[in-house]
């Protein structure tokens, strides 16, 4: 539970609990404006709901006051035990730690409450000088290795025993971002802390396992790009320190790489690429102490590295073709630097030996982390089939084209091609840290789409052109003249055209919310008014005859936030005629879903679900109508909490699942829950305050003031 989520006024002291038995839930259409579903039981008392647990595998629903907790079975809402909370401190450590047990402070100690029967579990210290009386934020871990942090200290317990594991009276670094990392639910992983004067990983036993007498590096923490100094990817945990880049096995804290820079800025400069797909097992590279390392997160290990010296420079982009990876890598530096630019690699990645290296020279600008490189100066590197070659694409160096067996450079176009945007935003793990770098946090977004090809042809993207440029020569075949091309996002070779999808927009609603939004750190926030940072429009696509650039068909009545224009590219021309009969006219109007201005457009399983100013609707296939819709302004929207085995996460206005595919809402005081497969609305709460769910047993409690109904999913 974190506090700061839960705070209200304590101190409520009659506490009479009724329940009244109600009936299940109908399912409605949301368009029909649904009534209100029945709850399975409610009760009534005076009490501050907003304190309100699951535990006990689903069987005991609770809340407290600052001196009483009540238990409640989640079966028919009757009480089962009611005690006090001897000297409960409002400013310490309170919440449920684990399914099994809740946690409180008096000051003086810790004091664990079994859920199931409300009796005390253990009375512990939480170490040596360590004060419970100011809990501060975060809590991070699994039960048997969880820690709780105070001004003073912080400590590592196994909680459901109450076992103390280990404790350190040295306050936690609360300037980095974040200062703590953890797997919840992981029980294996341990709790990595950034602590003020060195940094600690202490393992689910407990033990120390290991530790630097180093702090966390801050540039990469937030002075100039707020990216966290911890990243992890399965088993292994990259840790930043101020002038050394460790990789960890998040689980035995194993060391398995590492590498001392002269500065801070050289640490910052690491950067860790997944060598392969998405499905979380495949390869992780980074490149330290001038060799490329080669990580398997599943296992958190090192399966193959390239000898010493064999690399120059940072990793930057990678493109896999088999078993082999072209690993981009950079040198920063000024002219005389030596090796400054851009180097391409190609890599084995089962056993780390470099087949070839080629250079070109590029000179990076030193003011950003080596990961927006690629983006801002630099597209590629990709691997094209048809040509056997890879192609990297740099911002003043134009084009250039090298062979896949050996390297070497086979042509070179003089055109620069890379185009982004720098966009503000903000990108940290609390509220300090995110009200500090609003102002310092930038991030570049790429426009320009991944080359493709045709027979003997590469077509790539420019700003506002498309380049057909012949793969043997390098000559440029032809340079589109379409004049609907503002700004190319996408690129396709499909269906007798080449597809090029042309406008963008961004705001903060996509990158994080504006200066004046500070209110929901930990949450995703939505806004009525959000920042701009990129409109260029019209928004649509345009066909290019792929033997003479020109334009065969477009269509650019898009708005900006139409599933069809954000998500994938069309395959031919019908994506246009599709539109056309919808209602007879070109494009499709996102004012007629009935949510105002469209805000966000997402899907939850296979449809499409629009988030408006004024509420969500999912459309009708191959119309504007709404299929369903949820009245709700942005502005009002409110936390909806779901309780896991081990924690609870929260988010403001909407939670989504997608097995079964479930979007749940919460605006103002109106709760819905919407399938969004068969577009119906199948449970509306009415009025509730507080949204609860329990998802493992299809449990949603919704409290009113002082009352609260539970209901269940059909």
């Amino acid at each position: 539970m974190r506090r700061g989520a839960f705070s209200g006024v304590a101190g409520l002291l009659a506490i009479t609990w009724t329940m009244v038995a109600i009936v299940a839930v109908p399912q409605t259409s949301a368009a029909d404006k649904p009534p209100a579903s029945s709850p399975v039981w409610a009760t009534q008392g005076k009490y501050d709901l907003n304190r309100l647990g699951v535990g006990a595998e689903g069987k005991v629903v609770y809340a407290r006051d600052g001196k009483h907790f009540t238990g409640l079975s989640t079966e028919d809402g009757k009480q089962k035990y009611q005690r006090e909370l001897p000297g409960f401190e409002e400013k310490g450590w309170w919440g449920h730690v684990s399914d099994a047990t809740y946690v409180y402070s008096n000051g003086k100690e810790l004091i664990g409450i079994d859920i199931a029967t409300g009796t005390d579990r253990w009375h512990a210290s939480p170490g040596e000088g360590i004060k419970t009386d100011a809990f501060v934020l975060p809590r991070r871990g699994n039960p048997k290795a969880m820690m709780f942090a105070f001004e003073s200290g912080v400590s590592v317990w196994d909680i459901d025993p109450g076992k103390l594991l280990w404790s350190a009276r040295e306050p936690l670094d609360y300037d980095m971002v974040p200062d703590t990392w953890a797997r919840e639910g992981d029980q294996d992983a341990g709790v990595l802390m950034f602590l003020k004067s060195r940094t600690v990983y202490v393992g689910a036993n407990g033990k120390e396992l290991w530790s630097a007498k180093d702090t966390g590096n801050r540039r990469r923490g937030g002075k100039d790009v707020a990216n966290t100094a911890v990243v992890d990817y399965g088993r292994l945990l990259l840790v930043y320190l101020s002038k050394q880049v460790i990789l960890l096995n998040n689980a035995t804290g194993e060391v398995l790489a590492s590498q001392t820079f002269p500065n801070e800025e050289a640490a910052a400069d690491v950067e860790a690429f997944k060598a392969g797909g998405e499905d979380g097992n495949e390869p992780v590279l980074l490149t330290l102490g001038g060799r490329a390392v080669l990580a398997d997160p599943k296992e958190g290990k090192v399966f193959a590295q390239s000898p010493e010296g064999s690399i120059l420079g940072q990793a930057a982009g990678g493109a896999i073709n088999g078993d082999d990876m072209a690993a981009l890598t950079a040198v920063r530096g000024g002219d005389r630097s030596p090796n400054v630019g851009l180097h391409l690699y190609r890599i084995n990645l089962k056993s780390g030996a470099v087949a070839w290296h080629a250079y070109n020279g590029q000179i990076l600008d030193n003011r950003q982390i080596m990961g927006h490189i690629v983006g801002e100066r630099v597209n590629g590197p990709f691997y094209l089939d048809k040509a056997k070659g890879v192609f990297l694409a740099t911002s003043d160096k134009g084009a250039r084209l090298y062979n896949w067996d050996d390297g070497k450079e086979r042509w070179a176009l003089d055109e620069g091609l890379p185009n982004s945007y720098r966009v503000m935003k903000y990108w940290g793990h609390n509220s300090f840290s995110i009200i500090r770098t609003m102002m310092q946090n930038r991030t570049y977004v790429p426009t320009n789409p991944a080359p493709v090809e045709g027979d003997g042809v590469i077509y790539a993207a420019g700003n506002d052109q498309i380049f057909a440029i012949d793969a043997s020569t390098g000559k440029a075949k032809w340079t589109s003249k379409s004049k609907n091309l503002s700004l190319v996002s996408g690129l396709a070779n499909s269906g007798g055209s080449i597809i090029v999808r042309q406008g963008i927009h961004a705001d903060a609603n996509d990158y994080g919310a504006p200066v004046t939004i500070v209110t929901q750190p930990l949450e995703r926030t939505y806004v009525e008014e959000p920042e701009v940072y990129i409109d260029e429009s019209p928004y649509g696509f345009v066909g290019l005859d792929p033997a003479t650039g020109k334009e065969s068909w477009s269509c650019t009545d898009f708005e900006s936030h139409d599933y069809e224009f954000v998500g994938g590219m069309p395959k031919d021309n019908s994506i246009c005629s599709v539109q056309a009969k919808a209602k007879k006219e070109k494009g499709c109007k996102l004012s007629k879903l009935g949510v105002g201005s469209v805000l966000y457009t997402y899907s939850v399983g296979d449809q499409i679900v629009y988030l408006g100013k004024s509420g969500m609707a999912g459309a009708v296939p191959g119309s504007c109508a709404p299929a369903w819709s949820v009245d709700g302004a942005v502005k009002k929207q409110e936390k909806i909490y779901d309780f896991t085995a081990d924690d609870e996460d929260h988010t403001t206005g909407f939670l989504q699942k997608t097995s079964p595919a479930h979007l749940f809402t919460h605006y103002g005081n109106n709760v819905n829950v919407v399938d969004t497969a068969s577009g119906k609305v199948i449970l509306s709460a009415g009025k509730a305050d507080v949204v609860k769910l329990y998802l493992a047993q299809k449990m949603v409690f919704a409290a009113d003031g002082e009352k609260l109904a539970m209901y269940r999913l059909p």
